[in-house]
């Protein structure tokens, strides 16, 4: 299974697959922090996050989690994104020199799915592939941790 995801206006990330939009972000800039919200395809509020920086790398905080929809996300920092009884999925980049951002998602040392983008775009295009129908199950948790990590990279 193969996701698009593009920026939009004022940093917004949009989430596709086949043309049908899945998720978008928005973001919030203020002095010290940053509100993310990242909404499913009806326009309903799933995850508010805040973003700080401390000392070069985001730290990220829940606002607002929608139960029903969030399927219980715990904790998400730049690599990781935490779920459930001890399950996380964690972002591996390919090439540390590499000029594109490739990357993998694993959880334990499973591949689960690769991500492709190139760092020199002007509006950020990430492309991610799932592989196979069996690791659908985590389609969502991917998705919501690169929209939170890419909305806020800027």
């Amino acid at each position: 299974m193969k996701i698009q995801i593009e920026e939009g206006k004022n940093h917004s990330l949009y989430a596709y697959k086949d043309d049908e939009l899945l998720f978008y972000s928005t973001i919030k800039f203020y002095w010290n922090k940053r509100i993310i919200k990242i909404f499913d395809k009806n326009n309903e509020l799933i995850l508010e996050v805040k973003s700080k920086m401390i000392f070069c790398e985001a730290k990220y905080s829940f606002l607002f989690q929608n139960e029903d929809l969030a399927k219980n996300i715990m904790k998400i920092n730049c690599d990781e994104i935490h779920f459930g009884e001890n399950q996380y999925l964690n972002r591996k980049k390919d090439d540390f020199f590499s000029l594109n951002l490739n990357g993998s998602y694993f959880l334990k040392e499973i591949k689960i799915g690769e991500i492709k983008q190139k760092w020199w775009r002007s509006k950020k295009k990430i492309l991610l592939d799932l592989g196979n129908n069996e690791n659908l199950k985590f389609l969502e948790y991917i998705i919501v941790h690169i929209l939170v990590v890419n909305t806020d990279d800027d």
